[in-house]
């Protein structure tokens, strides 16, 4: 009975008719694919992997569309806000492509950087009709299908490091993000705390510990410190209690991961007083964005003012290297100051407002799965800051909102096999 009870709590077969569901699949299954087959199988550095997850993700994504582009294209109009979210990127594209011609930029490399954005405009396009029907998804039931997926894949990387292989426990982002946003949805909307719940997390949390950036320390804590407000903030003395029991554990935590692994290193530099611990990192995101300005000012105001376009590239001098050919800048107004110039600054705002006003509307509204997508919205809004790439690897999901569907009395009674029906 234990056994029918836990496998219909992650039988997720009746939502694959949902395209945001599949979606959240296509990100599984591209970094289990990456996990098994590239770095256990065939050896590659799990660092040198994102490339190759993404072209996986982006070729699930574009047969997708090609098998359902009938019902595409019988969408009949587009909402205001999805329009100017989707006409946004499309801008950029347009901007980024000119520019780069121009430029005489790399082919192959304006073709790569264009297609994650045009994959953006055409999601938020697809499902700004879906949701009022996604409500009927459980985000249990694909909380609980991730948390097998994701221990499967943190054994298999356990085993491989242990064995010598270039693998670790973590999967790449998203996937701990997304994750981690269904766990505090979860949790933030039950009267009682879910203590089966919890122990998934700290499960995960045990064997993804040596390997942490500081994006995600500062999401999980924001997280978690929500949730002790939640359930605690009318008990002071239980509050009290509660918040000594977490520093405690914090504390426990920090001493007994090794040394020499990132999480520790990470915790370092950012307590330290030291102003030059931190050249590893945050020092290299300050030379990227030092070097375009520069460079971009040396080449006229033309490039300065537009970018040097998709497929851009620029030298840089790194903590142990000169990169002549670096394509990327981990802050966000880098990244947007390096393709589009000044034009860029604008851009970058933009989109950071796009952000502020999906966690403002997911967490305003009252549904598991509004509330899913405002904790996204928010690490996505911390990865500006640190990781601007991360954006492009949710590909748009946080931007699927519609207030209107996503009040309390909007959640209908969950799917079933028996209750499947088209959504539109």
């Amino acid at each position: 009975m234990k056994q029918k009870y836990f496998l219909k709590k992650i039988d997720i077969l009746p939502y694959f008719k949902f395209f945001s569901f599949r979606i959240l699949f296509y990100f599984i299954l591209a970094q289990f694919i990456v996990k098994l087959v590239f770095e256990l199988g065939m050896g590659m550095w799990w660092y040198k992997t994102s490339q190759t997850y993404q072209y996986i993700l982006y070729s699930f994504i574009a047969l997708d569309y090609v098998a359902t582009s009938i019902q595409f294209a019988r969408l009949k109009y587009i909402k205001a806000f999805s329009l100017i979210i989707s006409g946004t990127f499309l801008i950029l594209c347009v901007h980024g492509v000119i520019v780069g011609l121009i430029n005489d930029n790399k082919l192959f490399k304006i073709f790569n950087d264009t297609v994650p954005l045009i994959v953006i405009a055409l999601n938020v396009i697809r499902l700004q009709d879906e949701f009022k029907s996604a409500q009927k998804m459980e985000i249990e039931r694909i909380m609980n299908f991730m948390f097998v997926v994701l221990l499967i894949i943190a054994v298999l990387g356990t085993v491989g490091m242990l064995a010598g292989l270039p693998t670790r426990p973590a999967p790449g982002d998203p996937l701990p993000e997304i994750f981690f946003s269904l766990f505090f949805a979860k949790l933030f909307s039950e009267k009682k705390l879910h203590i089966p719940t919890l122990l998934m997390g700290f499960v995960l949390l045990a064997f993804w510990a040596d390997d942490f950036n500081r994006t995600k320390m500062l999401f999980l804590a924001l997280g978690f410190s929500m949730i002790m407000l939640k359930y605690f903030w009318k008990n002071i003395i239980l509050f009290l209690a509660v918040a000594t029991v977490v520093i405690a554990a914090g504390a426990i935590f920090i001493n007994i991961i090794p040394e020499d692994s990132k999480t520790a290193r990470r915790l370092a530099s950012a307590f330290s007083s030291n102003e030059y611990s931190n050249d590893a990192s945050t020092g290299e995101r300050d030379a990227e964005y030092r070097a375009i300005v520069s460079q971009q000012q040396q080449q006229g105001i033309f490039v300065s003012s537009f970018g040097f376009g998709h497929g851009a590239e620029y030298a840089v001098q790194l903590t142990h290297r000169y990169d002549y050919e670096r394509s990327f800048a981990h802050y966000s107004w880098a990244w947007f100051k390096m393709r589009y110039g000044d034009f860029g600054y604008l851009y970058c705002l933009t989109v950071f407002l796009f952000f502020l006003w999906s966690v403002f509307v997911g967490f305003t509204k009252g549904s598991k799965w509004s509330i899913f997508l405002g904790f996204l919205s928010l690490v996505s809004l911390i990865y500006m800051y640190t990781y601007t790439n991360f954006i492009i690897l949710t590909t748009g999901f946080c931007w699927c909102l519609r207030s209107s569907s996503f009040t309390k009395n909007s959640i209908s009674k969950p799917v079933s096999r028996l209750s499947v029906s088209e959504s539109n």
